[in-house]
Order: structure tokens, then sequence, then C-alpha cells
């Protein structure tokens, strides 16, 4: 089994150690039913979506993924329908959590290259990686201000799991979360006004947003069925698509920006994760289990016409979607 760089803890042990694992031992995996589960179930049966319906033609953007078909994971891009497929990092190191800036010409992602996690720009194309962060402690998970000046992330530079914000170059670097329970996956609203991520400070996992300085902490799952995490804004910040195991085993759902409205849009035996919406609104890009490893998906915002984009026997994941 692969060596990941991810923190043990329950949410990043499922997500990225487990899938890799499961890579290797499918078999084994699927007899026992390794799975995540959920404790109860307390929101409304959806009823199985036959995909009928065309996928809706996206009028722009670039999806950024982690794949790991050189063995250890790189970055890559590819058009919305999975043409154009282009290995960026291409290297012996794990590099993933891809991060579009607001312009299209820069991509943040993490990188063990040095040694450690650490948070990485480079150019659209592949080209002038620079570490940013450059910290003897785990750096990972960017998220860019939609001015693009400023780059949220998690850290446990101070012991736990937190986030901080710091300026494109790395400069300026501020901690907005004081826990002692983790807070994780960090998502920049599109006007600017909140950044939302998940947190165990309530023994689950739940969404959490909160003002760009750290104020104005509000838990807006509040949903003590099951994991809710990874998080990802529409462009008009106005909903937010996340996963949640609150029905049993990991779907996508998307709510309103206050948490109220939760509308579940996948329904699979499998596990659907890591959301990533569209630059125009239309539809949602997502990493799914269910045709034996991880993929990535493409589908309307409505949730019909899910479409396999990747079809690669190796792990393909994380979607960014960009402009």
């Amino acid at each position: 089994m692969r060596t990941t760089i991810r923190t043990m803890n329950m949410v990043k042990w499922y997500i990225h150690l487990f899938r890799k694992f499961f890579n290797f031992m499918s078999g084994l995996l699927l007899m026992t039913g390794i799975l995540f589960t959920g404790c109860e179930n307390n929101s409304t049966p959806v009823a199985p979506r036959i995909d009928n319906h065309e996928l809706k033609a996206s009028s722009s953007g670039v999806i950024a993924f982690a794949s790991d078909v050189n063995t250890e994971e790189d970055v890559f891009i590819m058009n919305p329908d999975g043409t154009g497929r282009t290995n960026l990092t291409n290297d012996s190191s794990v590099n993933f959590d891809p991060s579009w800036s607001p312009d299209g010409k820069k991509i943040a992602f993490t990188s063990n290259r040095d040694g450690n996690s650490e948070i990485y720009i480079m150019n659209a194309d592949g080209s002038n990686p620079v570490n940013i962060t450059n910290n003897a402690a785990d750096d990972e998970v960017p998220t860019w201000s939609p001015h693009g000046r400023q780059i949220a992330f998690e850290s446990n530079r101070d012991g736990n799991r937190e986030i901080y914000t710091m300026n494109s170059d790395g400069t300026g670097i501020t901690r907005l979360t004081f826990n002692p329970a983790d807070d994780m996956y960090p998502s920049w609203s599109p006007d600017g006004r909140k950044i939302a991520f998940i947190t165990n400070r309530d023994g689950n996992t739940e969404v959490y947003t909160m003002n760009p300085d750290g104020t104005g902490l509000t838990n807006i799952t509040n949903n003590s069925a099951g994991e809710n995490s990874l998080i990802s804004w529409s462009p008009h910040s106005d909903q937010i698509a996340f996963a949640s195991s609150r029905d049993g085993n990991m779907e996508i759902y998307i709510m309103n920006a206050d948490g109220t409205a939760i509308t579940r849009l996948t329904n699979n035996s499998a596990d659907d994760i890591y959301p990533s919406w569209s630059p125009d609104g239309r539809q949602i890009a997502f990493e799914s289990l269910r045709d034996g490893n991880w993929e990535v998906y493409v589908m309307n915002v409505d949730g019909s016409a899910q479409t396999n984009i990747t079809n690669n026997p190796d792990f393909d994941g994380i979607p960014n979607w960009g402009k």
C-alpha cells in the first residue's frame, strides 16, 4: 500500500488513504464492505435516478484533478468532457488538492516534493512551481480568494488542523480558527464574504462558515446522522455543494448558503465525494467509486446526466473546475 501524506484522522483517512487501499485491494474491500455507513437516516428517501437526460454543455472551464496513473498522484487538467487530459506536475512526489486561481492563470496545489506537505503555485501549463509555505508542518488544501490576492489553507503548524490565510506569495500568514478539534478543507466563497470549512468540533464532521477574518462562526449543516464534508460554492455564492453520509454512504448534496433547502443529487450504493461547481453554475464535477475505482464524473446541477469523464483504471479524483 502506497504511503499517504495525509493526517490519519477519520475524515482524511477515509477520503485519501482508504481509496488508495481500495485501488490495490478492491476485491477484498468489496467482499467485506468496508465503507462509510451512517448511524441513522433522517432525510427523505430519494428514488433511484435513471439518467436518460443529456449533459448540459458547459460554456467554459477546465477541470484540474489528481490522478495516480504514474504510481504517485499528479495534478492533471482536462476539458469538461474528459478530453485533453494533460499531466502538469509529472514527478515522483505526491501532488494533489488542485485549486484554480480566479483568473484561470495559476493553480495552487499540495505536494510532498520537499519532504512534507507544502502548498505550491504553478502556471496553468504546469511551469514554474513555487513552494509558498515552506514550513516543517503540513500545509494543505489551498483555496483562492475571489480577487486572487490571498489563499486560505489548512495546517497543523500549531499542533492540530486549523484554517489560515496568507497572501498569494506566502507572506502574511494569519490563523483564523482556534479550536482543539480539527478544522479542515476551507473553501472561499466567490463573493469573498465567507470561508466555508469542515470541522469535527461537534463530534462528527459538520460544515461551518465564517467571515474571512475568522469571526461569525456558524454551523450550517448541524446534523448528527453522519459526516458532512468536502464543500464547493456555487458561482453566485448562494449555494454550497457538499458530501454527506447522512443517508448511509457518502453522497453529493446541495444547500443554500445558510444551510437550508438541502437537496440530495446522487443516489448510489458507492461513495460520491469532492463536488466542484462549474464556472457557469450549470454543472457539478465530483469523484465517485461507483465503477469500482475512483473516477471523475460530471452531472447537471439538478443531479441528472451523471457521466464518467475519466474512465481510467487508476485513481482519478479531487476535481476543481476553473475558468
